[in-house]
């Protein structure tokens, strides 16, 4: 955000609260005005982390009739503009939002966009489990035997939904069954029934009972699949059809034991904003040519001229990627071997490391450093990727160690293409990149006064052009042999500051020859480091008189 230099009224937006907040706090007065989600402000407990999943109409009168009003924090930042429009952040979201509810939106004269705003606002999915259909199935026979629908509508909607639930419980993937669907839903007026849906749905929230209703859902989204799907068609990127792709409409079997129906498309809102006010978008996970297909603009890449200085050791003989990660094989226990070897070397010189892993192997990985004695929050603290994004609760790390390479999955790339006619391999690679890019940014090396290390166990990428400093590849042998003479170092080196912190007077080379396991070449040239280091430094002790005054060591800084 301080990269660009704005003088009129500006709206910043982040991936979350607290991280939009503490960037905003640096600018003192300057970002004063601070959007919230309802579920977040709420403070009535009858309505608190409700609002989300019910209609805008019922979480509207919630609000309109709440004793809490005058003084909910969801409130507050709309009071502070009415008079003066200001500077304001708020989360991703509310970039869709702002037009329609902020009277003042017109008179913000920038958009900055914190991080990446793909999967917030931009690529759209509405999930719909076996759950929700059996929620959403139990309804609709409420409906009919309240006779309070037309009943062949009902009749028809629940041969959706028997359909979508045949479709998700399929061994083939339930392509023939999710095309059978679409047809049906295309035939349905679903105009009254979704009403008397969403009225069912949104008592039962209020009772306790959250899920989504399917029936809904599609009546609220089906025409943005079909705008998406013609979109797409017209690009070139699918070919005519009658029906929406598998990637736009059909069954997610991602998620092992727990297959979705999902409906996806993309936000056409995003093009008018960009062509209303300028806009930022300060994400270096993301390609130019993502943001081109948000915002269907050309765009100017301002290259970041920052390179950090860092020791960067990677390993240049594996991608080390989840397919192989998760069989638990001999590249999985090398990851695991160098990680600890890399922890060792930080504790030694009182550092802690962040470790950048997939989500699916974050719990194998931590149990596997604990076993090893290392402790979670003072030694090491865990992220997963494409989960860290634009978060800052990870500056108090001085290292990093990426596990293996982020990825994404084909059938996410592959959907991403279609939404966005951006290539699959260019969504693979700049995903890849980017992500580890941001990843190593979490721990901000460009702040730090010492230099900070980072370790790279995949050969996927090439930031040699990020970072000022060293730049090593090894591989599998080499770079074990590498870090354990560097653990070794870095260990013989902690162990003789303290020896120097814990000795009264300052010690000599002779007294520590005695006492610590080294030779003395050995010490002298470790010795030698430190000063170099200006972590210690000798002096001649004139307390003996002359001719006999020793050289003594002490710590420069404790």
């Amino acid at each position: 955000m301080d990269a660009v230099e704005i003088k009129g009224p500006a709206a910043a937006f982040g991936p979350r609260h607290v991280d939009i907040d503490e960037d905003a706090n640096r600018f003192g007065e300057r970002y004063n005005i601070r959007f919230v989600g309802k579920d977040k402000a709420c403070t009535n407990d009858r309505f608190k982390g409700k609002h989300s999943s019910v209609s805008k109409e019922v979480s509207k009168d919630w609000c309109d009739g709440c004793p809490e009003r005058d003084r909910c924090e969801y409130f507050e930042p709309f009071n502070q503009i009415e008079n003066e429009t200001r500077s304001l952040t708020a989360p991703h979201n509310y970039l869709e939002i702002f037009p329609d509810i902020l009277d003042q939106w017109d008179e913000i004269e920038v958009i900055l966009i914190d991080e990446t705003p793909w999967y917030n606002i931009f690529e759209k999915t509405v999930q719909i489990g076996a759950q929700d259909i059996t929620h959403t199935r139990s309804a609709l026979r409420n409906l009919d035997e309240g006779n309070k629908s037309d009943s062949e509508t009902i009749e028809d909607s629940l041969l959706l939904l028997d359909t979508m639930s045949s479709a998700l419980t399929d061994e083939d993937g339930g392509e023939k069954q999710s095309n059978r669907a679409y047809k049906i839903a295309t035939g349905i007026d679903f105009s009254e029934l979704s009403t008397e849906l969403t009225e069912i749905h949104d008592e039962r929230v209020l009772d306790g009972t959250d899920y989504t209703d399917a029936i809904v859902a599609i009546a609220d989204n089906l025409e943005e699949v079909e705008r998406t799907t013609h979109w797409a068609s017209e690009q070139g990127i699918i070919d005519e059809c009658d029906s929406p792709p598998d990637e736009l409409w059909g069954v997610d079997n991602s998620t092992k034991d727990n297959a979705n129906f999902e409906l996806r498309w993309r936000n056409f809102d995003l093009m008018e904003i960009a062509r209303q006010k300028p806009v930022f978008v300060l994400a270096t996970e993301m390609p130019t040519e993502s943001v081109e297909a948000i915002f269907e603009l050309p765009v100017v890449t301002v290259e970041d001229t920052v390179s950090p200085d860092a020791e960067v050791i990677q390993l240049n003989s594996r991608m080390a990627g989840i397919t192989r990660l998760r069989k638990r094989n001999q590249t999985f226990e090398n990851l695991v071997e160098f990680t600890r070897l890399a922890l060792r070397r930080e504790c030694a010189t009182g550092r802690k490391t962040l470790i950048g892993v997939k989500k699916a192997l974050k719990d194998d990985v931590r149990e596997q450093l604990q076993e090893s004695g290392f402790v979670e929050g003072d030694d090491f603290e865990l992220g997963y990727y494409y989960g860290m994004t634009g978060s800052n609760r990870f500056e108090d790390c001085d290292a990093f160690v990426g596990f293996g390479t982020p990825g994404l999955s084909n059938n996410v790339t592959d959907t991403s293409s279609v939404v966005s006619g951006v290539s699959e391999e260019i969504l693979q690679q700049e995903g890849r990149e980017g992500e580890l890019r941001d990843a190593i940014h979490r721990i901000r090396p460009a702040r730090m006064e010492a230099t900070p290390r980072v370790y790279l166990f995949t050969n996927a990428v090439d930031l040699s052009s990020d970072f000022s400093g060293t730049y090593e590849r090894f591989n599998t042998p080499d770079i074990r042999s590498t870090l354990t003479q560097r653990v070794e170092t870095a260990e013989r080196q902690s162990r003789i500051q303290k020896f120097i912190r814990d000795s009264s007077p300052d010690p000599t080379i002779t007294q520590m020859v005695k006492t610590l396991p080294y030779g003395h070449s050995t010490l002298t040239s470790e010795l030698r480091h430190l000063n170099k280091q200006g972590v210690t430094e000798s002096y001649e002790d004139i307390t003996k008189g002359r001719g006999n005054n020793p050289t003594r060591y002490r710590l420069i800084s404790s």
